[in-house]
């Protein structure tokens, strides 16, 4: 499920009960953090894995959004292995990788 800003994020969350989610840090509205922070305010939330996706190459900002909520962090672009690797990370998932033909 997709959702265009931090409100309809909340409110996808509070229907759907994803077994993870990808927040982008920038979105109108309502942004990520906020909507991270809500989403850690419920019972159900307090666990959820919460991958922030952002643009922001600084440390000191990785660290700042890790503290308000974010369960780990990603940089755009996004790179196809590296979400693979977070994703499977958060969810204690290994992935079967077959042969191309």
């Amino acid at each position: 499920m997709q959702a265009g800003n931090g409100a309809e994020a909340l409110e996808a969350y509070q229907t759907w009960h994803p077994d993870l989610i990808l927040m982008d840090n920038r979105m109108p509205v309502m942004n990520g953090t906020e909507a991270t922070l809500q989403i850690r305010a419920t019972e159900q939330g307090k666990a959820l894995p919460i991958i922030a996706v952002t643009a922001s190459a600084f440390e000191e900002d990785r660290q700042k959004i890790l503290a308000q909520g974010a369960s780990d962090f990603i940089r755009k672009p996004l790179r196809d292995q590296e979400l693979l690797d977070k994703i499977g990370q958060q969810l204690n998932v290994s992935y079967v990788y077959g042969e191309t033909q």
